[in-house]
Order: C-alpha cells, then sequence, then structure tokens
C-alpha cells in the first residue's frame, strides 16, 4: 500500500487508524444507488475488501440513479457488476459478490461492518437481530431524491488512542550511535531522493558541528541559519526527502529525553522547599518595595474622609 497515495488522510487519524481501515471487511446488503455511494466512500479510502450481497439484476431504472452500472449491463447481477466496477476504483481493495447472505449468525462474524440500504423493514429488523448477536456494527441507509436517512447500531465501542501534535519521537539525531553515523555518511548518494529525511538531519548536523566548534545550534538566530543550511543542501528542489528534514530540523538540536521547560520550573521550586511558586525575583522586588510609614497611612486616611464630606455637600 502506497504511504503518499494515502498522506491526506493519513494525517487524519494516523497510521493505526488507516491499518484499521485495511484491514476492515464490509458487507454491503443491496446494491442501489444508496448502498454503492456508501461503499464508494469506504473503498477510496481504502478498506481491505467487500462483499456485495444483492439478488436483483440492472434495470432501466437502476441506469437512471445508479452510477455502478452501464446500459450493456442491463439484465446482468447487480451486485457482481457493482462489485467489478467498484473495485476498479482501488488496486488495494478486494471484492466479492454473493447472492444471498447465509442465514447464519456465526456467517456475520467475519466482517467488520454490515450496511444495509434500501431494505425492507422486515429485512433490516432481522439483519439488526443477527448483527447484534454476531457483535457487528450495523449501519443503514435510505435516500428519496435530496432526503436521506442514516441509522448506527453499534455495541459499547470504546477507543482510547490519544494523538498529541507534539511527539517528540526519540529518533536519535541530536545523539546518534555509531552505526547511524556510518550509515549517514555514505546514504545512497548517487540518489539522493531515496536518503531518509533522519540520516540527512544526522549527517548535516554532524557537519554544523565541525563547523561551529562541535555545538549544536542554540539561539534563534542559529536555529534559522541551520534551516537554511539544510535547505541549501538539497541537490536539486522540491526533493520531498529534504523537504521533510527542513521542516524535522528542530530534531538535530532537541533531546527528546529532556525534560519540557514546564517540568524543570515545577521540580525546581519542589527542591527549593516549595515556596508556594515564587521566583527570586519576586522576592527581591518584595523585599525593594518600600513599605508606607504610619504618617503616610494617617495622611491616607485623612484624604478618604475629606473627599467623603465633599461628597455630602
Amino acid at each position: 500500500m502506497s504511504s503518499s497515495k494515502y498522506d491526506r488522510q493519513l494525517r487524519l487519524w494516523g497510521a493505526e487508524g488507516q491499518e484499521a481501515l485495511s484491514t476492515a471487511h464490509v458487507v454491503l446488503v443491496g446494491a442501489n444507488a444508496a448502498g454503492t455511494e456508501t461503499l464508494k466512500n469506504l473503498v477510496l479510502p481504502g478498506i481491505g475488501e467487500f462483499t456485495i450481497v444483492d439478488s436483483e439484476v440492472v434495470k432501466a431504472s437502476d441506469l437512471r440513479s445508479n452510477f455502478f452500472v452501464r446500459a450493456s449491463d442491463l439484465g446482468k447481477e447487480r451486485g457482481a457488476v457493482a462489485a467489478e466496477l467498484l473495485g476498479s476504483l482501488n488496486v488495494d481493495v478486494t471484492s466479492h459478490f454473493r447472492s444471498t447472505l447465509e442465514n447464519d449468525d456465526g456467517d456475520l462474524r467475519g466482517y467488520s461492518l454490515v450496511v444495509a440500504a434500501e431494505n425492507d423493514p422486515a429485512m433490516i429488523e432481522s439483519l439488526a437481530a443477527r448483527c447484534w448477536a454476531a457483535k457487528v456494527p450495523l449501519v443503514v441507509v435510505r435516500s428519496s431524491g435530496f432526503v436521506g436517512s442514516v441509522r448506527v447500531q453499534v455495541r459499547d465501542l470504546e477507543i482510547v488512542e490519544s494523538k498529541p501534535d507534539h511527539v517528540r519521537w526519540d529518533l536519535r539525531i541530536a545523539e546518534p550511535f555509531d552505526e547511524l553515523k556510518v550509515l549517514a555518511d555514505d546514504p545512497n548518494a548517487d540518489r539522493p531522493s531515496h536518503v531518509p529525511y533522519v540520516l540527512l538531519l544526522v549527517k548535516l548536523i554532524e557537519q554544523w558541528k565541525r563547523l561551529n566548534n562541535g555545538n549544536a545550534p542554540k539561539t534563534f538566530a542559529e536555529k534559522n541559519a541551520f534551516k537554511a543550511f539544510v535547505e541549501a543542501a538539497a541537490p536539486e528542489p522540491n526533493l520531498q526527502n529534504y523537504e521533510e528534514a527542513l521542516n524535522e530540523a528542530y530534531r538535530a538540536w532537541t533531546d527528546p529525553r529532556d525534560l519540557p521547560e514546564e517540568a524543570r520550573d515545577a521540580l525546581a521550586r519542589a527542591n527549593d522547599g516549595g515556596d508556594q511558586g515564587r521566583t527570586r525575583e519576586q522576592e527581591q522586588h518584595e523585599e525593594e518595595a518600600p513599605t508606607p510609614t504610619t504618617a503616610e497611612t494617617k495622611g491616607g486616611r485623612e484624604n478618604k474622609n475629606n473627599m467623603k464630606k465633599k461628597r455630602r455637600r
């Protein structure tokens, strides 16, 4: 499976979500317009496989609403035709066709999701009972012109998967081990576009340190200079791995094992005796602030009393 093919959705639900999608097996009951359009939106993102269950043949009425049948398909099994055309949308997806759904609860346990489209109430009720017993989610879709409805039946579903925006992966760029340095020194020099950005950063940060007395970038200006250094190292423009190296340049000077600054400050205050979070600067300011004398305090009270008398007048 090509990662660039699914790049946009990988940014949305991550590798774990795409893996769950690519191993899913969806069954569609009813290869009508609502059903095939629903399944299309699962095929394109890359489900693993699907099965269409439909006993109808292609009729003239299907040609007016269903994009996944053709005029040359009139009289053919509608499910088989739809499975062929939907499967052609994504080579990563395996398609199957069956004319009936076997009347066996165990038969549904191999599916990840059941989609029922435009089925009669008795069929939906029976299918819902079977899905509930097999612990398989059921989605019921119906459409009539511009009006549609979606009903979902699912048992309790717990998902605990946080995706923090700033994960500090330890790629050992700031402190590479010897084998990684050796690999970075000769990384497919004749094919620069094939070098992973991690190796690029390992090599470039070592070059930067040799030019800067062994020091990694520290100041804001130095960090920007290192980014320019990375950008200038690209042998040609628009190389994806060099663009990735530029976007991830901060990993070259950041050690993920370091505690965040907020955590270090909290631990420092705790080690100092937990003085309610006051900094030394705050304490000095309090020590240097003048204390009002008794005369100043008395004068302030007299001024307030005079103001009250004027207001009464």
